[in-house]
């Protein structure tokens, strides 16, 4: 079993969201179309303001929209989340 969640044609997820907290950063990564974006987390402090900080930039710079948030894993301070872009 591979520790890869967007592995397999069962998991339709194509999206990396990532949390520094460390860094104050999030990386959003497409992973069907090999690119990412970069953004601050700004004053945000909680996961659930960082989580809204990123949509709202996202949408923002590039007008997409995610669902399925979905937990992943933590690396030191790290989080990491999968999703899908809405309406795939």
């Amino acid at each position: 079993m591979s520790d890869n969640p967007l592995q397999g044609k069962e998991n339709k997820m194509n999206t990396v969201v990532s949390f520094d907290w460390y860094h104050r950063s999030i990386t959003v990564a497409f992973t069907d179309y090999n690119t990412a974006h970069y953004f601050s987390i700004g004053d945000a402090v909680t996961v659930k303001g960082s989580k809204r900080r990123m949509r709202r930039e996202l949408r923002r710079e590039t007008g997409v929209e995610l669902s399925n948030l979905k937990y992943w894993r933590t690396d030191g301070s790290v989080d990491y989340y999968c999703a899908n872009r809405k309406g795939e």
